[in-house]
């Protein structure tokens, strides 16, 4: 516990050519569908936790991500909170593994995205401890204060120190997560600034900026990194009054890449990635993207973090959407991600559930989502059936599912779908799932010339056949 009676520190509000800069960003163009482009959106991926695993354990899921599901990229978060508890000295264990799980994923051929988040209790500003967050006991800690400004020379010289430290196996640096939202950064707004928590930032990312660049002034600083929806309010900022005050702010000089998280919010009437959101002006997902690319039109832009809920998630508003929904999604999101040119990456978040979040591509259990192979790609449905049979015969349609990084998939449901000849729709006769061997057996009976094929729902499509009767 500490004292609270500091006082927070005044700042004059932006002058009222900022207000007008926001009121006249170009909103109603940029939500409009984006124009084809040639670029495509690199799959992705972000896991925790990574670093605390065992060198067994981690080993693992780096050879998945990287040798089934063909990520290029990782996302991997490290803790300041944890990598420095105490002024200028560093936790080495947590930072050797922090080096050895970089390196582990860099020997696997992933190219890691390495983002900073969490002040120490000692660079807090301690004036804020005064006044938590409903629920929270005063003079209390938490990681999601502001950083004091007085400590921004540590965050610098603390990621002088990491770059130094990870050397040639990082190029690229974020510079926190969400920190639109209050978890991340408490508060957004004070009665004297309404955009406290975007001025500290800015800040913290050209302390970031300087401490990377020091080491190597070619490594590319990622920033941003803000959550989908906000009513600029002390909670939380909206994606477009962050981007637009960064800009204002002179932001812009010290990254390279920006970044954002175009989530389906909780609530949502529209839950297709391809959809608006319920306001468009406090709110960006990936249809209107737009209206953050206008906003830095000569940078790139990474959406560092994107999924799904298979179940209920406190955390994501309880919004959830079914298994078919969720691989659905996935290839919506990444096809209409790469409609944008300017967007380069976007990183699927989970891997794997985990502490109640249910946006991975497995369960806790380990077993495969439809999503996963969606990811993987690489997927096939073969098919054979007789070319000519009698009238009334049963015939056999059958063949087999499988993933090429994968092999057979057993225990997955399978359609069974057909249409006379010269009819353009497909009916759905029936469904089974795959055996052991992902291997799978219909038997309709023939008594016209038929077409058959078999889905795998949301993942793969087989061959037609065609069975005439003699």
């Amino acid at each position: 516990m500490r004292d609270c009676r500091h006082a927070v520190r005044r700042r004059a509000p932006v002058g009222a050519h900022v207000i007008l800069l926001l009121l006249l960003l170009p909103f109603a163009a940029a939500v409009a569908r984006p124009p084809a482009a040639s670029a495509t959106a690199v799959r992705a991926l972000c896991q925790t936790p990574l670093i605390d695993l065992s060198p067994e354990q981690r080993d693992a899921r780096l050879a998945e991500m990287a040798l089934q599901l063909k990520a290029r990229w990782l996302r991997i978060d490290v803790s300041w909170r944890r990598a420095e508890p105490q002024q200028g000295v560093d936790d080495e264990a947590y930072l050797q593994a922090v080096h050895d799980t970089i390196a582990s994923a860099r020997a696997y051929g992933l190219k890691p995205l390495v983002m900073v988040i969490y002040t120490p209790a000692w660079a807090q500003d301690e004036s804020l401890w005064c006044k938590p967050p409903p629920g929270y006991v005063a003079g209390v800690a938490y990681p999601f204060y502001a950083i004091d400004p007085a400590h921004l020379p540590d965050f610098q010289a603390f990621m002088t120190r990491l770059t130094g430290r990870l050397g040639e196996l990082v190029n690229r640096w974020e510079c926190w997560n969400e920190p639109n939202l209050w978890p991340y950064i408490w508060p957004q707004t004070t009665p004297d600034d309404p955009y406290f928590a975007i001025r500290r930032y800015v800040a913290m990312v050209k302390a970031f900026s300087a401490g990377v660049k020091a080491v190597d002034p070619d490594d590319l600083v990622v920033a941003g990194s803000t959550g989908p929806v906000g009513n600029n309010d002390v909670y939380r900022t909206s994606p477009q009054r962050w981007a637009g005050m960064m800009k204002v702010m002179g932001a812009g000089a010290y990254f390279d890449i920006y970044s954002h998280h175009p989530y389906t919010p909780g609530g949502s009437v529209n839950i297709r990635p391809d959809q608006p959101p319920n306001n468009l002006l406090t709110t960006v997902t990936l249809y209107n993207l737009g209206q953050l690319l206008r906003i830095f039109p000569g940078r790139n832009f990474w959406l560092t973090e994107y999924g799904y809920n298979t179940e209920p998630c406190d955390e994501f508003g309880g919004f959830a959407v079914t298994l078919l929904q969720q691989a659905k999604f996935l290839r919506i999101a990444y096809s209409y991600a790469s409609r944008y040119e300017q967007v380069k990456n976007l990183f699927w978040y989970l891997t794997q559930d985990v502490n109640g979040v249910y946006t991975g591509l497995r369960k806790t259990t380990g077993w495969h989502k439809p999503s996963w192979f969606r990811f993987a790609g690489g997927n096939s449905v073969g098919i054979y059936a007789l070319p000519y049979v009698k009238p009334g015969t049963r015939v056999k349609v059958r063949g087999k599912i499988a993933c090429e990084t994968f092999g057979p998939v057993p225990g997955r449901t399978v359609r069974l779908q057909g249409r006379r000849l010269g009819v353009l729709t497909w009916t759905t006769l029936t469904s089974l799932r795959t055996d052991d061997e992902g291997r799978y057996l219909f038997t309709p009976s023939v008594w016209r010339p038929m077409q058959y094929r078999v889905v795998w729902p949301e993942i793969k499509t087989s061959d037609v056949r065609t069975v005439r009767v003699y």
